[in-house]
């Protein structure tokens, strides 16, 4: 089950797009039942979802405000000493999300 967590659980890792989902934060919201936090960095404003499924690791679900409308990012911690883990943990994921990825990142310790 996807539980929604506060954003400080991203806290400590980098967290890097893994995939990208043809929903947008609004779409996501009702599908799922969680919230987008608004917020700033140094690229733009962004709305920014912090969640867990089961025991899995953190990651987020992400829209910059540049990005192309109807897409949001799927972020995961970057861990190149453990990218098979990753990626297992990226299709439990999106298995749970029952949304497709019309881009994933390809297993490689390199950003």
């Amino acid at each position: 089950m996807i539980r929604q967590h506060p954003a400080s659980i991203l806290a400590g890792a980098e967290y890097v797009p893994y995939a990208v989902l043809q929903r947008s934060p609004a779409e996501l919201s009702a599908q799922l039942d969680i919230n987008f936090e608004a917020s700033i960095d140094d690229l733009d404003h962004y709305e920014i979802a912090a969640l867990r499924l089961d025991d899995g690791p953190p990651f987020a679900l992400m829209r910059y405000r540049g990005h192309p409308p109807g897409e949001t990012r799927l972020l995961l911690a970057h861990d190149p000493d453990n990218i098979d883990q990753t990626h297992e943990a990226l299709d439990e994921i999106l298995t749970a999300l029952t949304l497709p990825a019309t881009w994933r990142r390809e297993p490689s310790p390199l950003l």
